[in-house]
C-alpha cells in the first residue's frame, strides 16, 4: 500500500494534517502509558516513570498542534474545482492555518500574482482586515511589494483572480513559499 503524503498548500492538507497529528499523539500516548505501567507494575524502578514523564513533552507538542487545527476544515471540493477552472497564471495554494501572537487564522485559498495577494476566508468568525494586514506586513518585512486582500465571498474572490493573465514569475512562487512558512 502506498503512503499518501500531502504538501503544505495542496487541497485537503488540513484533513491530512489532523490525521497525522492524531496518529502521532496516539502512538506516543500508548507508548508512554505502556512504559509507565511496565515500570509501575513489573519493574518497580523509577527509570520508567522518568522516561514516561519526559515523553509527555513531544506528545503534548503534537496534541497542541491537533487542538489548534481541529476547528478548521478544507473548502468543498466543488468550490475547489470552480477556483481551479477560473484562476489566472499566479501561484495558488490551499488550506492555510496561520498563527500570530494574538490570533489563529484560517485561509481556504491564497492566490499570489504580480500585484496582489488574494485570500479566500470562508470562516465567518475570522477578521478579514486583521488577516490582510498580517499577511501584508509579513510580505513588506521581506521587501515584497504586494497588497493583501481577503474575501469571505467566493464569487468576489473568483472575480479578483480570474482573467489574471500575467506571466507566472519566480517572485510569485517565492512569495507563496514565504507564506507557506507562516502555516502550521
Amino acid at each position: 500500500m502506498e503512503r499518501k503524503t500531502l504538501d503544505k498548500g495542496t487541497y485537503g492538507y488540513i484533513k491530512y494534517y489532523k490525521k497525522r497529528k492524531f496518529l502521532y499523539t496516539s502512538i506516543l500516548l500508548v507508548t508512554l502509558l505502556a512504559i509507565f505501567i511496565f515500570g509501575y507494575k513489573i519493574d518497580k524502578r523509577n527509570e520508567c516513570a522518568i522516561i514516561s514523564v519526559v515523553m509527555i513533552i513531544p506528545m503534548s507538542k503534537y496534541l497542541v498542534a491537533l487542538l489548534i487545527s481541529l476547528p478548521y476544515k478544507s473548502m468543498d471540493s466543488k468550490d475547489h474545482k470552480v477556483i481551479e477552472e477560473k484562476k489566472g497564471n499566479g501561484c495558488i495554494s490551499y488550506d492555510f492555518i496561520f498563527t500570530s501572537g494574538e490570533k489563529i487564522m484560517n485561509a481556504d485559498c491564497v492566490y499570489v500574482d504580480d500585484k496582489n495577494i488574494t485570500l479566500l476566508v470562508t470562516n465567518r468568525k475570522q477578521d478579514l482586515d486583521y488577516i490582510s494586514k498580517y499577511i501584508q506586513e509579513y510580505c513588506e518585512g521581506r521587501l515584497y511589494n504586494r497588497k493583501a486582500v481577503a474575501y469571505s465571498d467566493k464569487e468576489k474572490f473568483i472575480d479578483a483572480i480570474k482573467g489574471n493573465n500575467n506571466k507566472r514569475t519566480d517572485e510569485n512562487s517565492e512569495i507563496a513559499a514565504e507564506i507557506f512558512m507562516l502555516q502550521i
